[in-house]
């Protein structure tokens, strides 16, 4: 519930539109990415990683509301926890994230003066390989759509793949 009413304050009040950044046809050029660092990582069965997502700013401007859903193999990994980053703060902030089989979302708006600049994570996730996963199986997690604003600005984010996951 929280995640759509966030999601519907994203749309609404500051122009992200939740479609897929490469169909909105908003704007001619990317003005930012939505990055995982690391980009590619591998484990063992047994343990964890922990991966930041980032947002890398192109352009000139800085979003105040961003949001994103990223898939995964779920037979390959399991995303145990998303912890929100301290891109988004402020009193007034509102982020939520939800997480599913294969899917990941976060929504998050503040004011333009409660972005944290210094910093351009949105949030980290915790992953750990699935149960029973063979050897080098591996996993994309592929950005399926983003959204950004600044104002009543949107900003493109290009949707793709962002990384890789592998099970040594």
């Amino acid at each position: 519930v929280a995640l759509v009413v966030v999601t519907i304050m994203l749309g609404m009040g500051i122009g992200v539109s939740g479609v897929s950044a490469q169909e909105s046809g908003v704007v001619d050029e990317q003005n930012g990415t939505i990055e995982l660092s690391p980009e590619e990582t591998s484990f063992e069965e047994g343990d964890t990683e922990t991966i930041a997502i980032t947002y890398n700013k192109i352009s000139g401007e800085t979003p105040q509301g961003i949001e994103y859903t990223i898939n995964y193999d779920d037979d390959v990994i399991s995303v145990n926890e998303q912890e929100f980053g301290p891109f988004i703060t402020g009193e007034d902030a509102e982020e939520v994230g939800d997480i599913s089989a294969g899917e990941i979302e976060y929504s998050g708006i503040t004011d333009q003066d409660d972005v944290d600049e210094a910093s351009n994570t949105i949030a980290t996730i915790t992953i750990e390989p699935s149960c029973g996963i063979d050897n080098g199986a591996t996993t994309e997690l592929e950005l399926i759509s983003a959204g950004a604003a600044a104002g009543e600005a949107q900003l493109d984010i290009p949707a793709g793949s962002i990384g890789t996951v592998t099970v040594e």
